[in-house]
């Protein structure tokens, strides 16, 4: 991977850390989220370094099962964060025009506070994609943020709590039900109805999904961003329709596929670049890592309009952790406050 690489407007750094690290910064604000997943609370050390309040999200759930685990978890956080620590309550979080309403406010109440760009420190772990992608959007695009630093704990998807023969084709390994896509603000392209649209789309394993949407879709060109060693993945947790599906989907007219690493956001980041000739949707259904990519690519370029995809429900699947941790910075290059503070 490469280390590090000036995008657009924006400086963006990526490394591979253990529990153990320490980060040697400084941050206006940590933001964390409560959830039934073991690996919630995997980069809280790191979270304890940064010297900063840190805000827990934490969403509504109306299922028992689900709302049990995450008081659970809450607990578990108050206890790791103290005594500097604050909860936010949000509503659930497939309510996402309310629920970024609060984070907005919450950004713009710090920011009006200390009168100059923020630092913030982001662990987006258990954080739905479509609210790290507003969140990233909302800090540059209103210059509220100067710097966000993010860490995402990996999650091991070969671990026999995912082991099943997953035959419901509604299913993927982490989504119940059916989903719809939504797009997010700041990132809505620059053409609203362009003649000719190309479809780029960052896939983990959810491809029967996304192969409905392809074919509503219709794009003049299809590009999809898979995860390296994704085959393996998807063939150890008995997802094989999802693989048939993909192989579908690689022999679609006009397509081309690229495997990057889940770690590698920067050159994801430049392949979407690098591929876009006409207006494009980017489709963000992958794992976090690459939904970040996806939105540095869109901060670059006006003509990537940026969607994501809402499910019916989650599963209430603990995925552990592998112990790897990756830490990436994105600031702005053209802002005198990233570089006046460590």
């Amino acid at each position: 991977m490469t280390p590090d690489a000036a995008i657009g407007t924006l400086q963006v750094s990526q490394r591979i850390l253990a529990p153990s690290d320490t980060l040697n910064s400084s941050y206006d604000m940590a933001i964390t989220t409560v959830s039934w997943e073991k690996r919630a609370i995997t980069a809280g050390q790191l979270l304890n370094t940064a010297n900063a309040e840190v805000v827990i999200l934490h969403f509504e759930s109306d299922r028992a099962d689900i709302k049990a685990k995450k008081e659970l978890g809450l607990v578990e956080m108050q206890s790791l964060f103290a005594p500097n620590n604050k909860i936010v309550n949000l509503p659930s979080s497939r309510d996402f025009e309310s629920s970024i309403r609060v984070l907005e406010r919450l950004i713009a109440e710090i920011y009006g506070i200390l009168r100059r760009p923020l630092k913030l420190l982001i662990d987006m772990t258990c954080l739905p994609k479509r609210y790290i992608l507003f969140l990233l959007a909302l800090g540059i695009n209103r210059e509220f943020v100067s710097r966000f630093d993010f860490l995402y704990s990996e999650g091991n998807y070969e671990s026999p709590a995912l082991e099943i023969e997953n035959t419901n084709i509604k299913n993927g390994i982490i989504s119940e039900g059916d989903w719809n896509t939504i797009r997010i603000p700041y990132f809505e392209g620059v053409e609203f109805i362009p003649r000719i649209r190309d479809l780029f789309i960052s896939a983990g394993a959810e491809f029967i999904a996304a192969r409905s949407y392809i074919e509503f879709f219709d794009p003049n060109q299809l590009a999809l961003y898979i995860v390296s060693n994704n085959e393996k993945l998807m063939s150890r947790v008995g997802l094989r329709h999802e693989q048939r599906a993909l192989e579908e989907l690689k022999r679609l007219p006009a397509t081309q596929t690229s495997a990057f690493d889940v770690a590698d956001i920067v050159g994801l980041a430049k392949a979407i670049l690098g591929q876009r000739k006409n207006p494009t949707t980017c489709l963000s259904i992958g794992p976090k890592p690459h939904a970040l990519s996806v939105g540095i690519a869109g901060i670059a370029d006006r003509q990537i309009e940026v969607l994501c995809r809402i499910p019916t429900n989650y599963s209430a699947i603990s995925v552990e952790p592998t112990g790897r941790i990756f830490h990436y910075r994105v600031e702005d290059r053209f802002e005198p406050s990233s570089y006046l503070h460590p």
